[in-house]
């Protein structure tokens, strides 16, 4: 008999959201351990009562009082938090107060973001909203029973909002949601082709930007293809580019992972190493094996990710050693997503 627990989700496929693919991602692996999965969906416009063969349901409208009618008793409570999926100045009072009413229902916060500490200018909403962001995390962080976050600097956050709280904060860099093929061959085996692969704005920047670093890129690792992967640009990006580029727009996630698996490296202008632990695209290209590409460094051990052994800088001027590629996959095993069910399994059924 499979134990079975509640996941709380921003939203679920079929709408485009990495948070929600990977909850989605999760619950199958946790199947093969005997955990079955039901979900409860924070977004009044998703539709349908299933998720491929999980149990859905999504709230009618956003209030605390609703939520909490749809807690089923004693069954743990595996909460997907971005303040901003859940409201759209990311401060979900809604939810947070259902959760601190629960009864019985031990609660596993899973901090995919934490709150908007770098608040902009005085004008911006984030500017006036961050101190009721601070004020939502603290409540959460005091009525979970275990916290689990993706990168470290959001652990020392948490640890900071709540300084008297004895628990751990286990890190998780997430994991990709492009599978995590068994078998890879060698880089030396491979294509000379490079991806770029991610949100429309971050590769527009990419081919604007960074486009020397780009260019640098590919003359140091002699590349005769880049396959651009997203929502078309719609510009003609083929100018800042020195060799033929594919354009695949929006692919199946089957053919994506098809794709790295041939070629070498995978470069990505956003987000700086500070934050790569977040990153679903860095984690995918760890996972296939890639030499992943950066524009930016960092001097210090950040997720026990270091420049030079985990990741090239496209402006270093010598070439690149092909073993940061084999570095950065073992980086990857140790937080895959088996290993994360394993985990996420421990801290629900405590």
């Amino acid at each position: 008999m499979s134990d079975r627990i509640l996941q709380i989700v921003p939203t679920l496929p079929p709408i485009v959201d990495g948070l929600g693919d990977y909850a989605l991602n999760l619950a199958r692996q946790l199947r093969h351990g005997q955990i079955e999965t039901e979900f409860i969906v924070g977004d009044p416009l998703w539709k349908g009562d299933r998720c491929e063969d999980f149990k859905a349901v999504a709230i009618t409208q956003r209030s605390a009082s609703e939520l909490q009618a749809l807690f089923p008793r004693d069954r743990p409570i595996l909460l997907h938090y971005s303040g901003y999926g859940y409201a759209k100045r990311g401060v979900p009072w809604w939810l947070v107060s259902a959760l601190q009413q629960r009864r019985k229902n031990p609660l596993v916060t899973m901090f995919h973001e934490v709150y908007t500490y770098d608040r902009g200018p005085f004008w911006s909403s984030s500017f006036w909203l961050s101190p009721l962001q601070k004020q939502l995390a603290t409540q959460l962080i005091q009525r979970s029973d275990r916290l689990v976050t993706s990168r470290q600097g959001y652990a020392q956050l948490i640890q900071k909002l709540s300084p008297k709280s004895n628990l751990d904060v286990t890190i998780l860099p997430v994991f990709s949601n492009l599978g995590e093929p068994s078998f890879l061959k060698p880089l030396q085996q491979r294509q000379p082709h490079l991806v770029i692969f991610g949100h429309r704005n971050t590769r527009r920047r990419t081919y604007t930007q960074y486009s020397k670093q780009l260019q640098q890129a590919c003359h140091a690792l002699e590349i005769t293809k880049i396959y651009d992967i997203g929502k078309p640009l719609e510009d003609n990006i083929q100018t800042y580019c020195p060799c033929p580029v594919v354009e695949m727009g929006v692919t199946p996630s089957a053919q994506i992972s098809e794709i790295m698996q041939n070629a070498i490296a995978g470069f990505l202008s956003f987000p700086p190493p500070e934050y790569l632990g977040k990153s679903g695209i860095f984690a995918a290209y760890c996972a296939h094996g890639l030499l992943p590409i950066l524009t930016t460094s960092s001097q210090s051990i950040i997720d026990q990710l270091e420049v030079g052994k985990h990741y090239w800088v496209a402006k270093e001027i010598q070439p690149p050693n092909l073993a940061i590629a084999n570095h950065a996959h073992a980086w990857y095993q140790c937080h895959s997503l088996p290993r994360q069910a394993a985990a996420f399994k421990n801290a629900l059924l405590f």
